[in-house]
């Protein structure tokens, strides 16, 4: 099961007619260990999840979470957002 660092709560993250909720809202679409974390305002949002468990072996050279955000970045990123981050770090 999923793991919110920040929950990924709001009416995007919920939203059943886009299907996004299945992305964000729905624990059983990550591997368990996964650590999600969600950020929105009204005109931006940020998620970040972590790699799998098995994968943290990695940590010398690669990052820990994947990012992607409303300017449509979509990169490794160190850590999981922080409240209020609406853009991957």
């Amino acid at each position: 099961m999923a793991t919110p660092g920040l929950p990924c709560t709001g009416a995007m993250f919920t939203d059943s007619a886009s299907g996004f909720d299945k992305s964000t809202g729905d624990a059983q679409a990550w591997p368990k260990g996964t650590t999600l974390s969600c950020q929105a305002t009204v005109s931006a949002y940020a998620v970040t999840a972590s790699f799998r468990a098995a994968n943290v072996a990695m940590v010398g050279g690669d990052p820990l979470y994947w990012c992607v955000d409303s300017t449509g970045s979509s990169k490794g990123a160190w850590s999981h957002l922080a409240s209020g981050q609406v853009t991957c770090p």
